[in-house]
């Protein structure tokens, strides 16, 4: 790893470790409704509870791992692309 990767890897832990103190999040998921409105296709919604930290590091992990594969691909040097006056 480059000190590039060091430091991206060094602000994702930083924003995990400061949504630890965030407390959580709350995400609501449509369900099928129960009984018989359920049957004719009507729709509730249902909450969980989420600890940030968690929502934080996948959205910080999934990020990363973008910037890897869009690193990887271009071999590190965009300007192969940018066109010569």
């Amino acid at each position: 790893m480059d000190n590039q990767d060091n430091n991206l890897l060094g602000a994702i832990a930083g924003a995990v470790g400061a949504a630890a103190g965030a407390g959580a999040i709350q995400i609501g998921i449509p369900v099928a409704a129960p009984g018989i409105l359920g049957a004719i296709g009507l729709t509730t919604t249902a909450t969980i509870t989420v600890p940030a930290a968690a929502v934080v590091g996948v959205v910080a992990g999934v990020s990363y791992l973008g910037y890897k594969a869009h690193k990887h691909f271009n071999n590190g040097d965009d300007d192969k692309r940018l066109p010569r006056a």
